[in-house]
């Protein structure tokens, strides 16, 4: 008989048909190093960030701006061999590309219209993703070290494999992984609302979970013992995770929210609704 428990259904809605179909502005960045690790660093102020791995050696960006962002002008500068390792998108953002590396920011100043961007990359990438205002952030099918930050949106990630680095203030966050990386830790932190996390089947992992006013939801059918951080003294209620070892605990995974719950489930993959 299955043990109960909370199972939410990670829903990313991609609003891309097909790649680059209604986009205003496409470009494309081929890998030009085959022994160079691929790299993406997002900044943007407002937005949504969506991020796809594909198993194409290319990085595909596009951008669909919202209303008050139409009739862009787009600068190409420093081209080498037909693609540009400077792209400047109107006034506000700034695109580079160098050594299998895509970075997008903005230029902060008082009337950043928003954007939304929708990058393919290469399956094994690392991603290093903020919005410092308002947006959702959502990655599907990657494999790489996974920096997340966003300061009033969600976080959606699903399909990765690897390690994530997740921090979200105001809305949930959820996490499904398929593999866990065994040499560097993950932390997901939530402040406002639910953390949630899908572990592959039989994980071999490290738990350390922590909610002061929330609650923690499991159907690891795993014994937590009741632990303090080590050098945080031993009367702060702050300081009291929940802990349990998996298979081994090979792999490390630290989960904490201070109002919301924790949800961390394990089995076969969830069930997806996704549309591209």
């Amino acid at each position: 008989m299955k043990k109960p428990g909370i199972y939410l259904i990670i829903c990313m809605l991609f609003a891309v048909k097909a790649i680059g179909q209604d986009a205003q502005d496409r470009f494309e960045f081929p890998l030009w190093k085959a022994n160079m690790s691929n790299r993406l660093f997002i900044t943007i102020a407002t937005g949504d960030i969506k991020v796809i791995g594909h198993h194409e050696r290319k990085f595909v960006v596009m951008f669909y701006p919202h209303n008050a962002a139409k009739n862009i002008i787009v600068k190409k500068d420093s081209i080498v061999n037909g693609v540009p390792k400077l792209i400047r998108y109107g006034s506000f953002i700034n695109m580079t590309y160098d050594d299998n590396t895509v970075s997008l920011r903005n230029l902060f100043h008082d009337s950043i219209p928003a954007i939304d961007v929708v990058i393919y990359v290469p399956y094994e990438t690392n991603l290093k993703l903020k919005i410092n205002k308002r947006g959702n952030i959502s990655v599907k099918n990657v494999k790489g070290n996974l920096d997340l930050n966003n300061s009033m949106g969600s976080i959606d990630a699903e399909q990765i494999s690897g390690s994530v680095v997740a921090l979200a203030y105001n809305k949930p966050i959820r996490i499904q992984f398929d593999q866990l990386s065994e040499s560097k830790p993950s932390h997901i932190t939530g402040l406002n609302k639910a953390v949630s996390v899908w572990l592959p089947p039989a994980p071999s992992v490290t738990l350390k979970l922590k909610t002061a006013k929330g609650k923690i939801h499991s159907d690891l059918g795993a014994a937590f013992s009741q632990v303090r951080e080590p050098g945080k003294g031993n009367s702060s209620f702050e300081d009291l995770w929940s802990k349990a070892i998996l298979n081994g605990g090979r792999a490390n995974l630290t989960i904490q929210s201070r109002y919301g719950n924790i949800n961390i489930h394990t089995g076969d993959k969830l069930p997806t609704q996704l549309q591209f």
